[in-house]
C-alpha cells in the first residue's frame, strides 16, 4: 500500500493526536507499506483567526499539499485529517478515481459541539457581542464542512465507537465505510514489566493532560484535593503544558497545595517513570475521542478514576480493571480512592487487570485494523 498522510497540526510528538498518527504511520512502514506525511499545511497563515483560516484558507493549502504529490505518482490511500481535506477529496476523485480518499478524525467536531454545548454557551457569554454574532454565523459554515467529507470520502476512520455510531445515525454513513480504531499505546509502557504493588503507591495521585475546559480539569482538582484533605500523607502529581501551571494551581486549596507537584510535557520513557510512582489516576473528561493517558496509565498498573464515556467506557470494566463515573463526579470519585486506599488488597486486584486490558492496545492491533479497513473500502470501491 503507498499511502499519503496530510494534517493541518504540527508534527509534534509531545501532542497525543499528532503522536497517536506518528505511531500509526512508522507501525505501517515497518509492516512493509510506502507512507508519505505532510504536516502543517496550514502554514504560514494569511488569516490569523483560527475559523475563518479553517473555513477560508486551509482547504486549499490542503489541496496544494496532497495534489502535487500525488501527481509525481498516484497513491492507493491518501488520509487527511478532518475536516480539511473535502476539496482535495473532491479533486482526486476526479483525477485518480482509484485512490481511496480517507478523512481521519480525533474527535467528530460536530459532536464535540453538541456533547459540549453547555461550555460552549458559558464560554460565548464571557466572548463580546461582536464575536458571539461571529461564532453564530460561522459555526453552520464550519460544520458544513464536515457534511462534505461525509459525502465524498470513501470512508472514515475516527477513535470510538461512540463516533462512528454519530457518523453512521446521525450523518447516515455506512458502518462499512465507518472505521473505530482505539489508539494503542507506547512500546516502552508494554515491554517492562509494571512495579510491583506497594499500598503507599495510593497515596499519590496522578492527572495527566492538557488544560482545556473538555479535560474538567476543576473536577479532577476537585476530587485530588478531596483526597489530599481527607489523607495527610498523600500526594498529587499534576502533568501539563507549563503555561497553566498557575490556573492549576489556583485549582487546589492552599490547604493542601503545598502536597502538589506541577510537571511539563516530557518524554514517555520519562513520563512512564511518573506512572509508575502513582496508584491512582483521575481522568473525569466531559469529552474524548479515544484518550490515550488513561491507557498508558493502566499499562503501569495505575488505578484509573475515569468519565463514562467515549473510550474510557469501552475500556474500563467498572470495579474490575478500573472505575467509571457519571462526569462531574468528584466527590464519588474522591469517595472511591479513599476506598481504594483504605482497601490495597482490592486496589492490587484492579491495577493487574488494568494492566492485562492495557497489553491489548498496541499499535500493532491498531495497524491491522487499519489494513482490513482499506481492503475492505477496496472492495467496495470508491463513492
Amino acid at each position: 500500500m503507498r499511502l499519503l498522510y496530510a494534517s493541518h497540526a504540527e508534527r509534534d510528538p509531545s501532542k497525543g493526536s499528532a503522536w497517536a498518527d506518528l505511531a500509526l504511520l512508522e507501525t505501517l512502514r515497518r509492516r512493509g507499506h510506502e507512507v508519505e506525511e505532510v504536516w502543517n499545511f496550514g502554514s504560514p497563515r494569511r488569516i490569523r483567526h483560527d475559523n475563518l483560516h479553517i473555513l477560508l484558507e486551509a482547504p486549499g493549502r490542503c489541496v496544494r499539499a496532497v495534489l502535487p504529490r500525488a501527481d509525481r505518482r498516484p497513491f492507493d490511500v491518501v488520509l487527511v485529517n478532518q475536516p480539511l481535506g473535502w476539496i482535495a477529496g473532491r479533486r482526486m476523485k476526479r483525477r485518480w478515481p482509484s485512490t481511496l480518499y480517507v478523512a481521519r478524525s480525533h474527535g467528530w467536531e460536530p459532536r464535540v459541539h453538541e456533547e459540549l454545548s453547555a461550555a460552549a454557551a458559558e464560554e460565548e457569554e464571557s466572548r463580546g457581542p461582536i464575536r458571539r454574532a461571529a461564532s453564530t454565523l460561522l459555526r453552520p459554515l464550519l460544520h458544513a464542512q464536515n457534511t462534505r467529507v461525509v459525502q465524498i470520502a470513501d470512508g472514515v476512520v475516527v477513535c470510538s465507537t461512540d463516533d462512528r455510531a454519530w457518523l453512521t445515525h446521525r450523518d447516515g454513513l455506512p458502518e462499512s465505510r465507518v472505521l473505530a480504531m482505539p489508539p494503542g499505546i507506547a512500546a516502552e509502557l508494554l515491554t517492562s514489566p509494571a512495579p510491583e504493588f506497594d499500598p503507599l503507591r495510593l497515596r499519590r495521585l496522578l492527572y495527566v493532560g492538557q488544560f482545556a475546559p473538555f479535560k474538567a480539569p476543576e473536577v479532577a482538582a476537585a476530587a485530588m484535593a478531596r483526597v489530599l484533605a481527607a489523607v495527610p500523607e498523600s500526594t498529587a502529581t499534576w502533568v501539563c503544558g507549563r503555561a497553566h501551571h498557575p490556573r492549576v494551581e489556583a485549582l487546589f486549596p492552599g490547604s493542601v497545595r503545598g502536597r502538589l507537584t506541577l510537571r511539563s510535557w516530557m518524554p514517555r520513557g520519562e513520563l512512564a517513570r511518573v506512572y509508575d510512582e502513582a496508584g491512582i489516576y483521575f481522568f473525569p473528561s466531559y469529552f474524548e475521542g479515544f484518550a490515550q493517558t488513561f491507557l498508558e496509565a493502566m499499562a503501569r498498573g495505575v488505578i484509573v478514576l475515569a468519565s463514562r464515556i467515549d473510550g474510557m467506557r469501552e475500556a474500563i470494566r467498572d470495579g474490575e480493571n478500573g472505575f467509571l463515573f457519571e462526569p462531574s463526579s468528584e466527590r464519588a470519585m474522591a469517595d472511591c480512592a479513599l476506598s481504594l486506599i483504605a482497601e490495597p488488597e482490592r486496589a492490587e486486584a484492579v491495577g493487574l487487570a488494568a494492566r492485562k486490558t492495557a497489553e491489548g492496545y498496541t499499535w500493532e492491533a491498531a495497524a491491522e485494523k487499519f489494513e482490513q479497513f482499506v481492503s475492505e473500502l477496496r472492495a467496495l470501491g470508491p463513492r
